[in-house]
């Protein structure tokens, strides 16, 4: 057996035993505060779905509870992942547990998925070297927080996610302009900014790289690179977004304004150092602690060096 392949046997090998390691487990998690707020999200779009097109089903009396997106303080969510979950429970009938364990399960396999561009991402930087690139994941999916995250977290460890994908996405239109890879980097990151708006960075980053690109008749294609991409990317944004679809430019720059200054709608308290705290009002040594005391230090001095 040659190097080549016997690198990408273990590598392969690696990645099915951190698959099943995650469906053996997934069930293991319990229900966090967030969870049960935004399967509600998903709800609240899929009313206002059939409150446009078929205000007449039976499906939509079976939402007549169910808070009106205009009405609702959810209504810059988006809704990528809370929307099909919440079909998914109503089509097939799904009891809530059931539903909740589906949401778990779905979470890990899109970040497994994201691990694997991951491993890719890392190839190309690390002139196809295997055993560093694997190194690497083995570095992300081992950190604690992650790790445990990646089973409940359909916010943060989902745009994680998606920010990986369509990094790898954008890193191959900016080696080839193609058709392929245009559609690619504009879908996921657009499924990336559904999640959290922030995500709007990576197109523009890589637009930036792209002006930077050598090239001859640069002033051509860097407008051909701007129109395609980022009509691609806000044309999948709107179609995946619901509250865009009445009124696309206000809601956008509502979604923006209120992500700039994000109002907590919660009542919880934090337990921090032996006290309970509210979250507006945390020490600035806050991150400092939760990143010391929950990063293995192995990897803390890692990223020293």
């Amino acid at each position: 057996m040659n190097k080549k392949v016997l690198s990408n046997l273990i590598t392969t090998i690696f990645f099915l035993i951190f698959l099943c390691i995650g469906s053996l487990i997934f069930n293991d998690y319990l229900v966090t505060p967030d969870e049960p707020l935004h399967r509600i999200n998903g709800f609240i779009s899929l009313k206002y779905i059939f409150e446009l097109f078929i205000p007449n089903s039976s499906l939509f009396s079976e939402l007549a509870n169910i808070p009106d997106l205009n009405n609702d303080w959810r209504k810059t969510y988006g809704v990528l992942f809370d929307l099909p979950l919440s079909s998914i429970e109503i089509l097939f009938n799904l009891n809530i547990q059931d539903a909740f364990l589906l949401r778990h399960f779905l979470t890990f396999l899109i970040f497994f998925i994201s691990t694997v561009y991951f491993f890719y991402l890392l190839k190309i930087h690390l002139k196809k070297n295997n055993f560093l690139s694997l190194l690497g994941v083995l570095i992300l999916i081992s950190t604690p927080r992650i790790f445990s995250n990646s089973f409940y977290n359909g916010k943060d460890i989902l745009f994680l996610s998606l920010i990986i994908i369509a990094t790898f996405y954008s890193l191959n239109l900016l080696k080839n302009f193609n058709k392929k890879n245009l559609f690619l980097a504009c879908l996921f990151c657009a499924f990336a900014s559904n999640i959290r708006i922030m995500g709007i960075y990576l197109p523009v980053l890589t637009y930036i790289f792209y002006v930077f690109l050598p090239d001859d008749q640069k002033f051509k294609k860097n407008i051909n690179f701007f129109l395609y991409f980022f009509l691609g990317y806000f044309l999948i944004l709107y179609i995946t977004w619901p509250f865009l679809w009445l009124n696309p430019l206000e809601n956008f720059f509502s979604i923006l304004k209120e992500s700039a200054s994000y109002p907590i709608h919660w009542d919880f308290e934090i337990l921090y150092l032996g006290n309970y705290l509210s979250p507006e009002n945390l020490p600035w040594h806050y991150f400092f602690i939760w990143f010391l005391s929950t990063t293995p230090i192995i990897f803390f001095f890692i990223i020293l060096f």
